[in-house]
Formats: C-alpha cells, structure tokens, sequence
C-alpha cells in the first residue's frame, strides 16, 4: 500500500517538475463528486477530451500535480476546488521470499487492511 501527498491546486506543472515526480503505473479512482475533465495536456487551459466520473476506474502515472493515463490520452489533476480528483487504488500482494522494503512497499500491520488484502 503505497501514500502519495497530493500537492495544491496547480495550474501548470513545468517539465522538470515532470521529470522529478514520475510515479509508478497504478489504478486510479475517481473520488471528485462529478465529473473531472480529461485533458490534452498538463495544463487546465488545454483543450478538454472527455469527462470522467466519480467512481470510474482508470490506469495512470503521477506526474506533479496530474496524472497521465497510460490505457487512454489525456491527463487529469490531481487537486479540483481544493479537492481530491483521484485517489490510488492500493495494491496488495503476498511476498513469498521478499520483504516489502526490498521492493520499495510497505507492510500491513493492521488486521483489517490485512483482511481486506486476503480477499
């Protein structure tokens, strides 16, 4: 289960912002109530694609302050009004002869979060 913080609304994340936070390929959720616009580039003022709702499911990379879907074109931010947009899907994973710091995740301590990860 991985944590990512969220930085504040940005209009336009510049290309070494780009390069410095690349994240990993992950399922997103999105957690706006409504609609959040797919857009052409990271920038707010480019031309919108397409709309995607609460609750729909994409494949991405964080980049800055947006997320650059991998299945699909277009960019999303990450921040809305001074809300979240979209929300990491936790991966979980049995590890038979690793430990979790040796590929960069961390361990579930909580037996709830170790239920949900059995399922």
């Amino acid at each position: 289960n991985r944590s990512f913080d969220l930085p504040a609304d940005s209009e336009n994340d510049g290309p070494d912002e780009q390069e410095k936070d690349l994240g990993p390929e992950l399922d997103w959720e999105v957690a706006f109530e409504g609609s959040v616009n797919v857009h052409k580039s990271r920038h707010v003022k480019s031309d919108v694609i397409y709309p995607k709702w609460k609750c729909n499911v994409l494949r991405g990379r964080k980049e800055g302050g947006w997320v650059k879907l991998t299945k699909e074109d277009g960019y999303i931010r990450l921040r809305k009004n001074n809300q979240t947009t979209l929300k990491p899907i936790p991966i979980y994973a049995a590890l038979p002869n690793l430990t979790c710091r040796s590929i960069n995740m961390h361990p579930i301590h909580d037996e709830y979060t170790c239920t949900l990860a059995a399922q």
